[in-house]
């Protein structure tokens, strides 16, 4: 019985501290997460950057302009992610801005050449670039 209790107390000791080891302080420094931020925002440059270059490219396929718009969406998650954790972030501009690309994407039809496909997103990626430009410079990226 006497082992019972003391293999149950050890038990239970231990546990204890492998949660009071696991529960942390996970959230970044105010410093930490501006970094992150800016890299992020750094980073959705280069793929907006990117759907630029396949948008003018006369051999890309609609599906590349699909997916270099999905770069852009993952990216973006990127950068919300990181907003959540500077205070006064705001990236609805950058949302806004790409659901109208994504909107203009989408509705691209297979067969329709590049060049006809790069003319109507010219527009739509422009708003985008406009929008992450306002973030970056509210951020105060260096």
């Amino acid at each position: 019985m006497i082992r019972v209790r003391i293999g149950w107390l050890a038990a239970m000791t231990l546990l204890v501290l492998m949660l009071v080891a696991c529960g942390g302080d996970d959230d970044p420094s105010a410093e930490e997460a501006q970094a992150a931020y800016c890299e992020d925002l750094s980073a959705l440059q280069a793929s907006i950057d990117s759907f630029e270059q396949t948008r003018a490219d006369p051999n890309a396929t609609v599906e590349d302009l699909e997916n270099a718009r999905d770069d852009i969406n993952e990216q973006l998650q990127e950068v919300d992610d990181s907003a959540d954790d500077v205070a006064d972030a705001n990236v609805d501009q950058i949302n806004d801005a790409y659901e109208a690309l994504n909107d203009a994407v989408g509705e691209i039809e297979d067969d329709t050449t590049m060049s006809e496909a790069a003319e109507g997103l010219s527009d739509d990626i422009q708003g985008v670039r406009d929008a992450w430009q306002q973030v970056l410079d509210a951020a105060q990226c260096v």
